[in-house]
């Protein structure tokens, strides 16, 4: 069961738009309940192997169970949506 994602930004531009959505979302849900949606594109990443750069000792296994229920997302781009279905 995933409990958490972590979005890795590929830039300046896709984080700016994450920070402009969640303080979007803050101020439409205190004032009229209104719903904020951003298409997001990218991947899941999965830990393959982890290399501690200073001394070469392989903490692998260790990051493996310290992020269980976390998912990793790389996000290549994002952009604001209009939130309804189309016709």
């Amino acid at each position: 069961m995933v409990r958490q994602l972590t979005l890795i930004t590929a830039d300046g531009f896709v984080r700016r738009t994450l920070h402009q959505a969640l303080d979007r979302h803050t101020e439409a849900v205190s004032d009229r309940g209104d719903r904020i949606c951003v298409e997001l594109v990218g991947d899941l990443l999965e830990l393959n192997r982890a290399t501690v750069m200073a001394n070469g000792r392989e903490i692998t296994c260790e990051l493996q169970r310290a992020t269980a229920h976390t998912r990793f997302a790389y996000v290549s781009s994002a952009e604001f949506v209009d939130c309804r279905a189309p016709d």
